[in-house]
């Protein structure tokens, strides 16, 4: 394995047809120090090295792996960069690196929405929401994920940047109710409007992809909070539990875990107590809450999961017949 450092300059190995190269300290990923260099289009960076490269014997037998990795800083540099691997003159294999966040962002759902897979294959499709820890943490809730992929189901956990906006939006609650002050009000929009536009390029490429869904705008997922509780409820995950649960439910997603530690009162109050009232407004809600504590069975845990599996899966199968 060959790992470059260019803290103490320039490896003789690299050259240039074209461009200049140097060395920057301002941005370096490993080591002391990064490669510099200046090029324009149709410009070359050689690396005369042996990698150790073979190509893949056609056989059935061969299961090399060989990994090229490089950190790429190019701020506001657009197009895409080739990477051959050359031997007696003659290109072995190679990649094109795409340079420019938005590009990157639409190649990487570009190429999710392209793998090949049986569009056919229809799965039930669970929710998890809960307890932000319990939430993410697979330790916590003894492999959720996993266990619903094992049963046949396709998990949807919601991405973890709306619980900042829920923080933020609350600001602008409390300034509006409960006389927190105007500038912290300003503040929370001012937060909010820029964490939506740093995520900008990301949710357009979402939006236009044909398999995965954008997040809603955290004012949406508070309109559809507001019949099931009031967005007063603003401990622990508050009112935004509530208005995630029905966030998935209209995209699709009618089967929902609710997880939460056990005597964890915030979450029982606004997870567990809302959703009477969420079958209420959703009647295809297909919800479980389930505890998740050093001292649950984890037996009790996996039977309350699979009953709420079981309905979901003879639903999609009474919608794909119907």
């Amino acid at each position: 394995m060959t790992i470059f450092d260019f803290g103490k300059g320039v490896p003789p190995c690299f050259k240039t047809e074209g461009g200049s190269l140097g060395v920057t300290k301002s941005m370096v990923k490993q080591g002391t120090g990064s490669l510099k260099w200046e090029f324009s289009l149709g410009d070359k960076l050689i690396i005369n090295t042996d990698i150790g490269y073979k190509n893949l014997v056609p056989d059935g037998k061969d299961f090399r792996v060989y990994v090229f990795g490089v950190f790429l800083f190019g701020f506001g540099a657009q197009g895409s960069l080739h990477f051959g691997f050359m031997k007696d003159g003659k290109e072995q294999t190679g990649f094109n690196a795409e340079l420019g966040f938005k590009k990157i962002c639409k190649g990487i759902v570009d190429d999710f929405d392209n793998l090949p897979i049986d569009e056919n294959l229809k799965k039930p499709r669970v929710g998890i929401v809960g307890e932000i820890l319990v939430k993410y943490m697979p330790l916590a809730n003894n492999h959720l994920v996993d266990l619903l992929e094992s049963e046949g189901a396709e998990a949807v956990v919601p991405e973890l940047m709306d619980f900042l906006n829920y923080s933020f939006f609350n600001l602008g609650y409390k300034s509006e109710f409960l006389g927190t002050g105007k500038f912290s009000a300003f503040v929370a929009n001012s937060a909010i409007k820029l964490i939506r536009m740093v995520r900008k390029t990301a949710l357009e490429a979402l939006e236009n992809s044909k398999r995965f869904e954008a997040p809603m705008p955290i004012e949406k997922v508070a309109d559809l909070a507001r019949p099931l509780l009031s967005i007063g409820n603003q401990y622990g995950e508050g009112w935004f539990l509530a208005g995630e649960m029905a966030e998935l439910i209209s995209s699709g997603v009618p089967n929902i875990v609710c997880i939460q530690p056990f005597a964890c009162l915030p979450n029982h109050v606004v997870g567990k107590g809302v959703i009477k009232q969420l079958r209420k407004v959703y009647p295809n809600a297909n919800v479980v809450a389930v505890d998740y504590d050093p001292g649950a069975s984890e037996v009790n845990q996996l039977n309350r999961i699979k009953l709420m599996l079981s309905v979901a899966k003879k639903r999609l199968e009474e919608n794909e017949n119907s």
